[in-house]
């Protein structure tokens, strides 16, 4: 996916949290990850607050940092609440200095005992893509929900077939969108003003935008992600379509893990494909392998 500097230097939801040079913000993930990037790092910049990092994420070692460099914001994704919870409590927690979160997949059934038990003030939970057009926030905080669809026509969730992939249209051709309660694949227009710059590869960036959705002439790129619409036009996630499944905050491409098994040598197919894992967010990878005889 192309960036350009404009975005990365994009302040984001700093100015929600009201953070400022007194923050100190964490985060264990890579700064190839966008969230640290552009997020995390670039959001630190621009409201002139301390950004503290580690290689990777350790749920051992995470209060004793937060306790070491005085973190008062934690950057998350999917996984990492939970593996915090499920652990012992640390002697490194008492008096903490950590007081917001912003990140992505904070799931619902874990929110409200976390914020209790760790005694977080703020989590700012929002949806985005390093290529996407646009954006939601939640900061409202609404336990399980994505964010909030504040301009009409902007983020959209039309119907589409789960199985097939195809969209649904109207009888003027056009596509179908959602009601509160209906579940449908997320669209992101693109506007003239808008941060979309596509891909590299322009066949890819063909495959995701969609003209003529609405109406003759727009234009929207298609997320890939199926999402929940409900009351007060909130958004909930509900499933990663198409050859790719997120694991750990992570997209996989099954085609990519598909074409380096193939390489090896020795199959005479093999499939790979996600599957959903009790108590675990995401979906985890699966490979059916049929040997040459």
């Amino acid at each position: 996916a192309l960036q350009d500097n404009r975005r990365i230097l994009n302040p984001f939801g700093w100015l929600a949290f009201e953070s400022s040079q007194k923050d100190v913000v964490y985060s264990p993930l890579p700064l190839y990850h966008s969230l640290a990037l552009v997020v995390g790092w670039a959001g630190a910049i621009q409201v002139g607050a301390t950004f503290a990092f580690r290689k990777r994420f350790s749920a051992s070692e995470f209060w004793k940092d937060i306790k070491k460099f005085g973190a008062t914001c934690f950057m998350y994704i999917g996984e990492l609440p939970r593996y915090l919870i499920n652990r012992p409590k640390s002697e490194y927690i008492e008096n903490t200095t950590l007081k917001k979160m912003l990140g992505v997949g904070f799931r619902k059934d874990i929110w409200d005992n976390f914020k209790s038990r760790f005694h977080i003030e703020h989590i700012l939970e929002f949806y985005g893509a390093t290529e996407g057009a646009a954006g939601l926030f939640n900061i409202e905080e609404v336990p399980g929900m994505i964010g909030r669809r504040t301009i009409p026509g902007i983020i959209i969730a039309v119907k589409v077939n789960e199985e097939t992939g195809e969209f649904y249209k109207d009888k003027e051709g056009f596509l179908i969108e959602c009601n509160s309660g209906e579940t449908g694949m997320m669209l992101a227009k693109i506007e003239e003003n808008s941060a979309f710059l596509g891909y590299k590869d322009k066949s890819k960036t063909n495959e995701r935008v969609i003209r003529n959705v609405l109406e003759k002439g727009d234009v929207y790129f298609n997320t890939g992600d199926l999402v929940n619409l409900h009351d007060d036009n909130w958004v909930s996630f509900a499933d990663r379509y198409g050859d790719t499944f997120r694991w750990k905050g992570e997209n996989v491409s099954t085609m990519e893990v598909e074409s380096i098994l193939n390489s090896f040598g020795g199959f005479e197919m093999c499939n790979v494909y996600g599957v959903e894992i009790p108590k675990t967010d995401g979906k985890a990878g699966m490979i059916c392998i049929k040997l040459n005889d």
